[in-house]
């Protein structure tokens, strides 16, 4: 069975693994979520296991539970807006504007100032792993082409 690394670098875990699917689970179970995420234990309670749990799947996957979290916000906003239109910010229950900029520095949002999700997956920083950004693309293309057209997306 191969070994897959779904988040950075593993720090002091041996012998276990995570899947790409596993991560694209959970990542999925974010996604379908009514409202944001802003707890690692609303996460948790949205994926149906408690937050320790959660949190030792992300220390496994050598990333901590917070930036993980921060990665499916974002993306889960991102696709709200390509899906629904409006600003990013119109999902994020974030109240101030550096508390905002932080976010998406944290999980490497650059370059156009409205990237489409798949766009923010290629070039996010969280994950590294190759086959779980794959798996991510794979699961994010379909629902990316019910994009909403209130104008133009870069």
């Amino acid at each position: 069975m191969a070994v897959h690394r779904a988040f950075g670098k593993r720090r002091g875990v041996q012998s276990r693994s995570i899947q790409p699917s596993d991560g694209v689970a959970l990542v999925g179970l974010a996604l379908s979520c009514a409202y944001d995420l802003t707890t690692v234990g609303a996460w948790a309670r949205e994926a149906g296991m408690c937050e320790t749990q959660l949190r030792l799947r992300c220390r496994i996957a050598g990333v901590p539970a917070k930036v993980s979290l921060d990665f499916v916000r974002v993306l889960r906003a991102g696709l709200c807006r390509e899906v629904r239109g409006g600003a990013l910010t119109d999902y994020l229950d974030v109240g101030d504007p550096r508390t905002m900029r932080r976010l998406l520095a944290r999980v490497g949002r650059s370059g156009p100032d409205n990237p489409t999700v798949l766009e923010y997956v290629s070039a996010q920083r969280v994950i590294r792993d190759v086959a779980l950004i794959e798996e991510l693309k794979k699961v994010l293309t379909p629902m990316a082409t019910f994009r909403h057209h209130d104008g133009p997306h870069h």
